[in-house]
């Protein structure tokens, strides 16, 4: 390998490493944000700016569980409103309900090969559901879904389960404020 063919390869590994850096820091500040929320509501917003904003997702939503389905809450990148209720019980199928009940992260980089697919927007290729944890327990979904085919890697992944887990939190201090 030339000389400078190597220094390019270390100067893209020095740049992606910063950017990396700099999202770890950004997340770290939305998830102050997040513990400030003053409802559920809030939360849910804050965490679809970050997952826009910070993480450049395309379309994105928020889905909570509601005693037996998962619901979107909140949304963004859709040119229709998706309003519909997913059952956990997989007889509707659903990568989100899959993440949901394994409480994993799921990723779909062709969602014409994925049978629990459940088309939101047409133009839709791949897709990344990550659960949202209280105490051991899903309580939700992040989920992101993107036009190009394999668009999410373990970095999407990771990032989108930090955010998730700041998510988490402020759901579950909220809640405890209610009880006091």
């Amino acid at each position: 390998m030339p000389a400078n063919q190597g220094q390019v390869l270390i100067e893209s590994a020095a740049s992606q490493g910063k950017a990396l850096q700099e999202r770890l820091s950004a997340l770290n500040l939305y998830g102050r944000k997040l513990n400030s929320a003053s409802d559920l509501g809030q939360v849910y917003e804050l965490t679809l700016d970050a997952m826009e904003q910070l993480l450049g997702f395309e379309h994105a939503s928020f889905l909570v569980k509601h005693k037996d389905y998962l619901k979107v809450v909140c949304q963004r990148g859709y040119e229709e409103p998706l309003d519909f209720r997913l059952p956990l019980d997989g007889s509707r199928k659903g990568v989100t309900v899959k993440a949901a009940n394994i409480c994993k992260p799921v990723i779909v980089n062709d969602v014409t090969t994925a049978p629990e697919y459940v088309p939101g927007s047409p133009d839709v290729k791949s897709e990344l559901a990550v659960p949202v944890e209280v105490e051991g327990q899903s309580v939700g979904v992040l989920n992101v879904e993107n036009r190009q085919l394999g668009a999410f890697d373990e970095r999407d992944v990771t990032l989108l389960q930090i955010l998730a887990s700041h998510a988490a939190t402020a759901m579950s201090n909220l809640e405890k404020r209610q009880e006091i």
